[in-house]
């Protein structure tokens, strides 16, 4: 009879113990994770449109609760979207001044039937083009290396396009409105993450061109110069291509990880010429001060390993390019470069010799935005994840973003980088939180030209009365 007692007090004790931690667990869940987010922003006009139309912003974001950690939200939700078919993008190739190239993938709304539309292959300056057999560095943010044939690629190094119309790059095709999507480091327009986004966009009815970033997605690195942080001449030249296309159209740009390093460091040193070019832009997960981001990615742990995996991605990378990259005729020193075990090392012996950098730090100087929101003459906002581990939350500019005339940053509690997985069972089928944010923004930006027209003005004037006139005269690198 004792023993039996004894069997039970233990039996209900586990029990006890086991609801107990539950009920913490979900505590913890709701009173921490569980947030609306925070939105630095002056009490301006575009303080009011985000308010007036972005309606999640007023919501909590719940990240989905047996994976809320950032590094679990950063892995997994590329793993989970990883069953996204390829996206059968329409190619165009766009030859630069310097000889190199990059590719501008489009995804079309056909708004007659709403269906997806297709377009003709087009290299501008095809004499110049080579093929690339395989797709090369496809998409390190997801953390996974995606380096495999492009299906159905073409001479231009198109995968998976298909040929219906004349392309829609062509003058008088009567583009409105478009969204031009940068991915992150070595990403491309199949890379998970950006697969997710402009599937939802698309569903909104709109228009989107991914920006793949030289010897990315297939196309042939044809210049020893690849790209950075700290440099915006390629979408520059982008945009300017866009602009002579489609003169009538409005840009909104989408720059996620590096690649709203990239449009962030355009709108910053632009000026009037970026106002000109770009109606309103979104940020997603860019690292605002690399210096203290790198720092956070060398602690020892799960820091140090993400950020050792990187480095062995990015030699993976040049060794894929070691067509054009190897030899003893460059500023760097190839072998040595391949030996790099953290970014640091890669930044310094191979990136910053590119671009004429003194060493990683000199680079992550240049490239960081925390400095240099007073220099964004456009509507921007931002989303970022306060647990994000490559940006510090102690780093975020919050204070200067409350003062800024054009730029709002939006905080999540949880999200990691590139993830804001929310729900439950989150699936492919399901836009996350970020991909729900910015088709909302995106949305509302197109649909309401006239007040985004009076946030403009209503920036630009305070910002002239702040920093006077003189500010909003554009500069350069």
């Amino acid at each position: 009879m004792e023993w039996g007692s004894l069997v039970v007090g233990v039996a209900c004790s586990k029990v006890v113990f086991s609801i107990t931690l539950g009920a913490g667990v979900l505590a913890y869940y709701l009173l921490e994770a569980v947030k609306r987010p925070v939105v630095a922003c002056r009490g301006g006009r575009w303080r009011e449109f985000l308010e007036a139309h972005v309606s999640i912003l007023q919501e909590r974001y719940w990240p989905t609760p047996w994976c809320y950690e950032a590094r679990c939200q950063t892995i997994m939700a590329s793993l989970l979207r990883g069953v996204l078919s390829d996206i059968p993008y329409a190619r165009e190739v766009l030859v630069l001044k310097d000889g190199g190239q990059v590719s501008l993938d489009w995804l079309v709304v056909d708004h007659d039937d709403q269906h997806t539309t297709h377009l003709h292959n087009t290299t501008h300056n095809t004499d110049k083009v080579e093929n690339k057999d395989t797709v090369i560095g496809e998409n390190m943010d997801r953390l996974t290396a995606m380096k495999k044939p492009a299906s159905g690629s073409t001479e231009n190094g198109s995968a998976n396009s298909s040929s219906v119309r004349d392309g829609v790059w062509r003058k008088g095709s009567g583009l409105k409105k478009l969204v031009v999507v940068l991915p992150g480091l070595t990403g491309s327009s199949q890379s998970e993450y950006v697969k997710g986004l402009v599937l939802s966009l698309r569903k909104a009815g709109l228009t989107c061109v991914v920006l793949n970033n030289r010897g990315i997605g297939g196309v042939r690195l044809m210049t020893t110069r690849t790209y950075c942080a700290a440099n915006s001449d390629d979408l520059e030249e982008a945009l300017d291509h866009l602009a002579a296309i489609h003169p009538h159209a409005e840009i909104f740009i989408i720059g996620i990880s590096l690649g709203g390093m990239i449009t962030g460091n355009y709108l910053a040193t632009r000026g009037r010429k970026a106002a000109s070019r770009v109606l309103a832009a979104a940020m997603v997960s860019a690292p605002w001060n690399m210096v203290d981001g790198l720092r956070g990615m060398e602690r020892p742990g799960l820091n140090l390993l993400l950020n050792r995996y990187l480095a062995s991605c990015l030699c993976e990378l040049v060794d894929s390019m070691s067509y054009q990259l190897a030899g003893d005729n460059h500023d760097w020193d190839y072998k040595h470069v391949m030996k790099s075990q953290t970014m640091r090392d890669f930044d310094t012996r191979f990136t910053a010799k590119q671009f004429g950098f003194i060493d990683a730090d000199d680079y992550y100087r240049a490239s960081s935005l925390h400095t240099r929101l007073d220099n964004i003459t456009v509507p921007v906002l931002c989303l970022t994840a306060a647990d994000d581990p490559f940006q510090p939350i102690t780093v975020l500019p919050t204070s200067a973003a409350a003062k800024s005339s054009h730029v709002a940053i939006v905080v999540t509690a949880r999200g990691g980088h590139i993830g804001f997985m929310d729900g439950l069972l989150p699936s492919p089928s399901h836009a996350y939180y970020s991909d729900r944010l910015l088709t909302q923004l995106v949305t509302a930006v197109f649909s309401n030209m006239a007040e985004m027209a009076e946030v403009r003005q209503e920036a630009d004037r305070y910002r002239a009365a702040t920093h006077g006139p003189d500010q909003l005269l554009e500069t350069s690198l």
